[in-house]
């Protein structure tokens, strides 16, 4: 299966980097390995990406106060990432091995990281939003998540502004809901 028109001139480099994926996923990062099971599933190969998300699956910790994780190496490297790695695994156990159960278990571990830590980077919450919300399971609780989240961040940014536009801001305006909502529902004080 072609998902990307290769030229002619590149067809036997592009070719041999999918067949070293497919040998040697083996010695890569948990990251690397369900980047290589998403990407080798849609070039329609069906045994090395099953055969990776049942290796990631076998060295998986769970526990039922955090989920299903991996306890991995971390560093500055894009593929050490531990939320950015996670998010990556759900969509891999998701779309290769459509296997719910881990998903769950797997997005539990995300909301605990930012229920007792954070997510790190800007990039991070984009990858973990997107994972938590793949399927509607949890669509409810991240919703509610995002909403006090969107709320605070309303509350920043009028603050922000109340502080750099006015010369002298009237902080006492900020006691309640209406300084964030006015009567047309918008995010601005009057």
């Amino acid at each position: 299966m072609d998902l990307v028109d290769v030229s002619k001139r590149n067809k036997k480099a592009f070719d041999y980097y999918k067949d070293q994926a497919d040998k040697y996923w083996l010695n890569k990062s948990f990251y690397m390995q369900g980047m290589i099971s998403l990407a080798l599933n849609k070039f329609g190969y069906k045994t090395t990406p099953s055969d990776i998300i049942k290796s990631l699956k076998e060295k998986a910790l769970h526990s039922e106060e955090m989920g299903m994780y991996w306890r991995s190496e971390q560093g500055w490297f894009w593929y050490q990432a531990p939320i950015e790695t996670q998010a990556l695994l759900i969509e891999a156990f998701d779309e290769v091995a459509n296997d719910q159960e881990s998903v769950e278990e797997m997005k539990v571990w995300l909301l605990k990281q930012k229920q007792t830590q954070n997510w790190e980077t800007t990039k991070a919450t984009v990858e973990a939003i997107y994972a938590l919300l793949l399927k509607e399971q949890t669509c409810f609780q991240v919703m509610s998540w995002l909403k006090l989240h969107w709320v605070v961040l309303k509350w920043i940014l009028i603050i922000e502004m109340m502080l750099k536009w006015r010369p002298a801001p009237d902080i006492s305006r900020l006691h309640g809901w209406e300084a964030i909502l006015n009567r047309n529902g918008r995010c601005y004080p009057d």
